[in-house]
């Protein structure tokens, strides 16, 4: 059996301030809300089998958005 595996580090909100030199200026691109829409559609673009997820932070609403989202996706979420 082969599956397909993505991992993703979501960079929580708290650490956006450490690394935003890294980042684009705009702060809408830094807000988890955008940011959280464009990663789950590359994560439903992968057509992964299981997706791992790093720095995903309660505090931003993240969590449960992924959560939320993946569970809707047909993903067990763990």
């Amino acid at each position: 059996m082969i599956f397909k595996i993505m991992s993703y580090n979501i960079l929580a909100e708290r650490q956006m301030a450490r690394r935003a030199t890294h980042l684009a200026e705009d702060s809408i691109c830094r807000s988890s809300t955008y940011r959280n829409r464009r990663i789950l559609a590359e994560l439903e673009n992968s057509n992964s089998d299981i997706v791992c997820l790093q720095e995903v932070a309660y505090t931003d609403g993240s969590y449960k958005f992924f959560i939320d989202e993946l569970s809707s996706l047909g993903y067990r979420v763990i």
